[in-house]
């Protein structure tokens, strides 16, 4: 299984555009439509035959696009979840949704987990990771916590000038959670003996975002994108390649959604 998760080489791009033209009528409106897109992407790549994936859609009928807050936030967590798996299906050893939030099964019966969190606070970051470890040694598992941290970013984030989203998305998960990151590391389990598949490697936080760039007077390109940060266990040996194998894995995968365009009518003066 480990061997496999280095048998995808390739570019990694993470962003999807699409074209934004005249007559929005409210940014609130707009910043709605981003969100659906961004379920949109997700679903249309989804493919898990359990009965878990109806568990999932149960709780995504809950979200409220318009205002987060009055959605039930078991809902954006699980939106998380499949956010995950949609793209980690592209790469060498698929994903399924199961009791731990994503389990990874390879043919010779070797498994490892993937606990998805996504704290209200980044001071809780520590704490939720720590969780998510005892519940991957719970079920005997190893593997990865993901993190996803968009509810702690700016709804939309205007490009300009040489403005990247690759470079956007750094600055933004550092600045949201860098005062955690040593804390988070800490935090993860000091699981250094045994079995490798028995260790948590670390935490993979993920930053899905919006960024707004005006191309004329009337049109603007509203794009989506997946950053992500990496934090390996240090106890774990070759856990940071480990990791860099699952995220190129997450990043190919967001190439493949990047296939799926949605375009409709928005007025960039409602930015």
């Amino acid at each position: 299984m480990l061997a496999q998760l280095g048998a995808h080489p390739g570019p990694l791009f993470e962003s999807s555009s699409f074209t934004r033209q005249p007559r929005e009528t409210t940014t609130r409106q707009f910043k709605a439509f981003l969100r659906g897109h961004r379920l949109a992407l997700a679903l249309d790549q989804l493919d898990d035959d359990t009965t878990s994936i109806v568990q999932k859609l149960r709780q995504l009928s809950s979200l409220d696009l318009v205002d987060e807050s009055k959605g039930k936030e078991e809902a954006w967590d699980c939106l998380l979840e499949v956010e995950v798996a949609a793209r980690m299906r592209f790469g060498p050893i698929r994903p399924r949704l199961a009791d731990v939030d994503l389990l990874f099964e390879d043919g010779d019966g070797s498994r490892f987990g993937a606990e998805c969190k996504r704290p209200r606070q980044a001071a809780k970051i520590p704490q939720r990771v720590r969780d998510a470890c005892g519940q991957l040694r719970k079920r005997s598992l190893g593997g990865i916590v993901v993190v996803g941290v968009d509810h702690l970013l700016p709804d939309v984030i205007r490009l300009s000038g040489s403005d990247s989203s690759a470079r956007i998305g750094r600055r933004l998960i550092e600045k949201a959670i860098g005062s955690e990151i040593e804390s988070t590391r800490q935090a993860l389990s000091v699981n250094s003996g045994g079995p490798i598949l028995q260790a948590i490697w670390g935490v993979v936080v993920c930053a899905p975002f919006f960024t707004y760039t005006h191309v004329s007077a009337t049109e603007g390109v509203a794009n989506f994108s997946f950053a992500t940060r990496l934090i390996a266990n240090p106890a774990v040996p070759n856990a940071h390649q480990l990791l860099l194998h699952l995220d190129q894995s997450l990043k190919i995968g967001q190439m493949e959604l990047n296939q799926s365009k949605l375009s409709g009518s928005r007025d960039h003066d409602s930015m």
